[in-house]
């Protein structure tokens, strides 16, 4: 089985794990120490449309269509039709595939691009659901919405860190960053502090 989680918009060394200051990510630290650790790779863009379509298909995102990340201003921009990606791969050898989160790929209520079936994810949700709520479906979809004994690949693509993050944060988890330089009360996410942390 393949479970590939992607953070949106988080750093390189945006985890606990990987030695930051401030940040508390117990979670995301067991993943790591329990998983295979990719610690000497590049993202495909420094930002979100074409580095998600980079790790989906392997390929310099100018080739895949996505250049950009996706937005009003982006015209007709979207991840091409004929692209392969690893979801059509692997599900063509037999793997139940599933995406949850976040596509950003298309913009198909301007009638640009095509949703992730289209590229060989058998279910998806396209949705941008808090992280909690995205895990709590891969963990309904593991026991009960998929087939015993084959084996799955599983895209995770969760909204956070990027912000608005603090919107959908429990109020428990900001307080954690009260007084690390980040803003904890709502104004933005708490990596945001990071850039003055590290003028200081």
């Amino acid at each position: 089985n393949v479970v590939l989680v992607l953070l949106d918009d988080a750093g390189a060394g945006d985890a606990g794990v990987l030695g930051h200051p401030i940040l508390r990510t117990p979670h995301i630290d067991a993943f790591a120490r329990s998983g295979v650790r990719f610690s000497a790779a590049y993202a495909g863009a420094p930002n979100c449309s074409p580095s998600r379509a980079a790790l989906l298909t392997g390929r310099a995102p100018f080739r895949t269509g996505v250049y950009d990340f996706l937005s009003k201003r982006s015209g007709s921009m979207h991840l091409a039709a004929g692209e392969t990606t690893i979801a059509a791969l692997l599900r063509a050898s037999g793997y139940q595939t599933l995406h949850l989160g976040k596509w950003h790929l298309s913009r198909r209520g301007a009638g640009h691009g095509f949703a992730p079936p289209h590229f060989g994810f058998d279910h998806s949700n396209e949705s941008y659901a808090p992280a909690s709520q995205l895990v709590a479906a891969f963990g309904g979809w593991l026991r009960g919405g998929r087939r015993r004994g084959a084996p799955f690949f599983a895209y995770l693509a969760l909204w956070e860190p990027h912000e608005p993050v603090q919107l959908w944060s429990p109020p428990a988890f900001r307080r954690l960053y009260e007084g690390s330089g980040g803003d904890a009360s709502g104004g933005g996410d708490s990596i945001s502090g990071d850039a003055d942390l590290a003028a200081r």
